[in-house]
């Protein structure tokens, strides 16, 4: 569904030289400027050679990034124990963004993560991003897809 993972790091912590080498010896496209961005409240991406994915990268800059830190669920991914977005920030967050792309992903957050979905969470993530009123009409059409399936 998507070409890009958006990970929060906490920058000030990052040994920028160390990781941009990590990133190099797998094969990705970074430079030292992708990650000093961050001291500025700014986005870092990091691409694949050869392939459309990239790794977007923001830092901890607000309550939003600390809520989705709070909330962030332990998962084994490949053996690798990593800490994942609740999938109810996840479609909050693309309310906000509110772009054709990110309602469908939404959608499909929504329909995937089922037994993960907290309406009351939703709710608070919604009032607290400005976008309620997005959230409302976001779970009418997923019940009237639900019933079309």
């Amino acid at each position: 569904m998507t070409m890009d993972i958006d990970i929060i790091i906490d920058h000030n912590q990052l040994d920028y030289d160390h990781f941009v080498n990590y990133f190099k010896e797998k094969g990705f496209d970074i430079n030292r400027s992708d990650l000093e961005a961050l001291d500025d409240q700014l986005h870092g991406s990091i691409f694949e050679k050869n392939t459309m994915f990239r790794i977007d990268l923001k830092g901890v800059y607000s309550k939003n990034e600390q809520d989705s830190i709070k909330h962030a669920l332990l998962v084994n991914f490949n053996d690798v124990e990593v800490y994942f977005d609740n999938p109810n920030q996840i479609i909050v967050h693309k309310l906000k963004f509110g772009s054709e792309q990110d309602l469908e992903n939404a959608f499909a957050v929504y329909f995937r993560s089922q037994e993960l979905i907290n309406h009351d969470l939703l709710a608070t993530f919604a009032a607290s991003l400005g976008v309620a009123k997005e959230l409302e009409e976001f779970l009418v059409n997923a019940e009237h897809y639900k019933s079309e399936l």
